[in-house]
């Protein structure tokens, strides 16, 4: 698989969250502030927080769809999850399958 940068991810999805925090609640303080209309400000911060968000979206994108190429569709949620959490990207090697780390037990008496 491509490298994939967790930091990257990372830092796409903060910048996504911080699209997501209603900033523009603050714009009739900040324009007390500046002493500028209340609709300009928040006109203003709007305008960056979607750029904020477009850009994170883009670099977190970036990260995902290199992820997504190399697992199942319905696996790829819970690895890029994994990713998020852990910093660390598991690839099972070609011998490392389900159960192959355990004894055969089919030719034990009892098994």
């Amino acid at each position: 698989m491509a490298q994939v940068s967790v930091f990257r991810l990372r830092v796409g999805v903060v910048l996504i969250g911080i699209f997501w925090i209603p900033i523009w609640l603050l714009a009739p303080l900040v324009a007390a502030l500046v002493n500028q209309p209340v609709g300009s400000v928040t006109l203003t911060i709007a305008i960056v927080q979607t750029i904020i968000g477009l850009f994170g979206a883009l670099i977190a994108g970036r990260q995902a769809l290199m992820i997504v190429r190399h697992t199942k569709m319905r696996a790829a949620p819970a690895v890029i999850w994994h990713v998020l959490w852990t910093g660390k990207l598991d690839e099972p090697g070609p011998s490392e399958e389900p159960g192959a780390s355990e004894p055969d037990t089919s030719a034990l008496p009892g098994g």
